[in-house]
């Protein structure tokens, strides 16, 4: 059976990994995570074409980005989903960098342009005001 992996960690492991940084400086940073399968071709056309673009890349790195590959849908993968409310592939969610707040600021659903994915994460890094 595929793992999910979160970055490079299976889902039986995120556990562990989380009590691990729960004191990292990625905690409170901003983050997104980004739902794909292999059989999706709304999250192949995104990875060739708007992940591919200079500035998407520029912006996603100052984001904390986590891959759910649930390629393979399994119980782990479903209660995980259902836990964050996506329905399917692809889906993006963007969290801000508020420690205190567990829901994302923005969902994308769908296959979305550079445009949209570009304003998302200009939006969940920049600097709170003063």
């Amino acid at each position: 059976m595929q793992a999910l992996l979160v970055g490079a960690i299976p889902l039986a492991g995120l556990a562990a990994h989380v009590a691990r940084v729960d004191n990292s400086p990625l905690v409170g940073a901003p983050a997104m995570a980004d739902f794909y399968a292999d059989w999706c071709v709304d999250c192949a056309r995104m990875k060739r074409t708007v992940f591919a673009e200079a500035r998407v890349r520029r912006a996603r790195s100052r984001v904390t980005a986590i891959e759910f590959d649930v390629t393979a849908y399994h119980t782990g993968q479903q209660r995980l989903m259902q836990r964050l409310n996506v329905f399917g592939p692809p889906t993006l969610l963007l969290y801000p960098a508020s420690a205190e707040n567990e829901r994302p600021r923005q969902r994308l659903l769908g296959a979305v342009d550079t445009a949209t994915v570009l304003h998302a994460l200009d939006k969940i890094a920049a600097k709170p005001s003063t």
